[in-house]
């Protein structure tokens, strides 16, 4: 009987975890299904969820878990402190992320010159190495290309955690 009360199929499930120094922490006896991650809180720091690392294929935020199945995956944070630059690309008719994408970030007088390729969301993130930040104040030039669309020149100016969002047309 459906008294209306509960969607079919959707149940809440809220709880707090705290990680260890290891920045690990460990959950059991959970329920399968489809789990939606939120509401981070940091002891220190100013950061930013980027996603889980093996998550759902269509929302970073989300765990799929398989009944009778052992998880182990890493959340992935940005610092919001650090020079860097979280480029989103998306398709001009859809308005939905485009994967496989080659973004060069390049600063020739810095002699700066990376390419990475969106992830299932139609995110990259740079710099690829935390340890080598890119330089705040400084303007680098993103190229976007791939083959199904025209490629897209434009430039961030670096402060901190930047962002942009580059839009692609079809061919």
């Amino acid at each position: 009987m459906d008294d209306g009360s509960v969607e079919p199929g959707f149940y809440s499930y809220n709880e707090s975890v705290s990680t260890d120094s290891s920045a690990d922490f460990s959950i059991n006896d959970v329920s399968p299904g489809k789990y939606m991650l939120s509401n981070f809180s940091f002891s220190s720091g100013d950061y930013e969820f980027r996603k889980v690392e093996i998550g759902d294929d269509l929302i970073g935020g989300a765990l799929n878990l398989i009944p009778g199945d052992s998880f182990s995956t890493n959340i992935i944070f940005m610092d919001k402190n650090l020079d860097s630059a979280y480029i989103k690309v998306i398709d001009s008719s859809t308005l939905t992320p485009v994967v496989g994408v080659s973004v060069k970030l390049t600063n020739n007088l810095l002699g700066y010159d990376v390419t990475l390729v969106t992830d299932k969301y139609g995110y990259v993130y740079f710099p690829e190495v935390i340890s080598a930040p890119l330089q705040n104040g400084q303007t680098y030039e993103i190229t976007a290309s791939e083959s199904a669309y025209q490629t897209q020149t434009t430039d961030i100016l670096i402060d901190k955690f930047s962002t942009k969002e580059i839009v692609l047309v079809a061919n």
